[in-house]
């Protein structure tokens, strides 16, 4: 399983949650979701591992018409109370 960039990023943020580093409230904030989403995402991560993280249309074909991005590729995955000192919330959309 391969993940992208911001599934990683997601990762190292749950496990870091997980482990009592970060609040649902900087989780939150680091992903740029909601606390609500946080808590969503942590059961399902709780349940289901790294797998629930990805994209639920991964591997699919694109309809007629559309473009396929490639996306960032996989980043090496670091795990660490210093790794998210660098981490900012994501830029808005």
């Amino acid at each position: 399983m391969i993940l992208s960039a911001g599934e990683q990023r997601r990762v190292m943020v749950l496990n870091h949650l997980e482990k009592g580093a970060v609040t649902v409230g900087e989780s939150a904030w680091l992903l740029g979701i909601s606390e609500r989403q946080v808590k969503r995402l942590r059961a399902e991560y709780r349940q289901e591992g790294a797998a629930a993280l990805m994209h639920g249309s991964r591997g699919r074909r694109p309809a007629a018409g559309e473009r396929s991005g490639s996306g960032t590729g996989p980043a090496g995955a670091r795990s660490g109370p210093d790794d998210l000192a660098g981490l900012q919330p994501p830029a808005p959309h």
